[in-house]
């Protein structure tokens, strides 16, 4: 995930994947088709550790401080899957990536927020520069034209 810096790396950004709630299937927000912002203020919310992914993290919070909100941070979790497994255990909701919505457990489910462009996480392909090999390079000209 952009940004990258340094060791002769090449980058191409090829999107952003939106985040979406992970919620306890018990908790009354579980219940709405989608979630306002303002809901989430005082929640029990598990996130990233800002060292692991300090942008992301970043992200989070300046969406919810714009959004006046303060959700309870009760654990940082290293892992979106983590996340997932202590959401579907009760001990609070996160933002997780679209694509992990595949996961599907008890006692979880996954709500997009109802009034508010969440923030995403962009995504890029990333090669050692002079090293791209053919078949990357096929790869990478899939990558541009399914954006």
């Amino acid at each position: 995930h952009p940004p990258l810096g340094g060791d002769g790396l090449v980058h191409d950004d090829i999107g952003r994947e939106e985040l979406i709630l992970a919620i306890p299937a018990g908790h009354a927000l579980a219940r709405l088709p989608r979630v306002p912002v303002a809901a989430l203020h005082g929640v029990p919310f598990l996130i990233g550790p800002r060292s692991l992914g300090p942008r992301l993290h970043d992200d989070i919070m300046l969406f919810f401080h714009r959004a006046g909100v303060a959700p309870r941070i009760v654990q940082e979790v290293g892992g979106m899957t983590n996340l997932i497994g202590l959401a579907a255990a009760g001990l609070g909701l996160g933002l997780v990536i679209r694509s992990l919505e595949v996961i599907q457990r008890p006692g979880i489910v996954y709500r997009p927020l109802a009034d508010a462009e969440p923030p995403s996480l962009p995504i890029a392909l990333a090669w050692r520069e002079g090293a791209l090999p053919v078949i990357g390079a096929r790869f990478l000209e899939i990558a541009r034209l399914a954006r």
